[in-house]
């Protein structure tokens, strides 16, 4: 996502969504997943480094891990074309 896009945002809105990102623990939730499903995870992010798209993958039946060359957090933003291609892949397979 372009800064100037970013800076466009609504203050409210990303204050909430910084909020419920923050303060948010989904650890166990993958469990109760029964939706054969695929983690999209980049090797190099800060904020969700691989281990933590190992530990979903873990705890999720039915997953699999598919790592994209995209950059930044948000692949859907920054590599749609990427991160579409990949789950067009999954669900023809």
């Amino acid at each position: 996502m372009p800064a100037s896009s970013f800076c466009r945002t609504d203050p409210v809105i990303a204050r909430q969504l910084a909020a419920v990102t923050v303060l948010s623990d989904n650890r166990a939730h993958p469990e109760e997943v029964r939706t054969p499903s695929v983690i999209l995870q980049r090797s190099e992010d800060a904020i969700a480094p691989p281990g933590v798209g190992d530990c979903v993958h873990r705890h999720t039946r039915g997953s699999q891990t598919v790592f994209l060359d995209a950059a930044a957090h948000g692949p859907h933003l920054s590599a749609p074309s990427v991160t579409t291609a990949a789950t067009k892949a999954y669900l023809v397979s």
